[in-house]
């Protein structure tokens, strides 16, 4: 998933949610999951938050800032 300020996030059967920057060669963050991660999507307006859907059955809102879920 692409956001507008040229970030960008990769789900993995590894359980990790990986942050890029588009100017950088290593990953920025790693979001780490119980299960296997299979759909991830920036906020359709706020570049700061992303939702994640993991075969755990989860829904988790995540934010940027600080790295961690805010809503299930």
């Amino acid at each position: 998933a692409w956001s507008r300020s040229n970030l960008l996030l990769t789900a993995s059967m590894d359980r990790f949610v990986r942050l890029w920057h588009v100017s950088r060669p290593e990953c920025l963050h790693k979001f780490s999951h119980s299960d296997c991660v299979t759909a991830v999507a920036f906020h359709p307006s706020e570049d700061n938050f992303f939702i994640t859907g993991c075969l755990d059955k989860n829904l988790r809102i995540w934010s940027l800032e600080t790295g961690r879920v805010v809503l299930w």
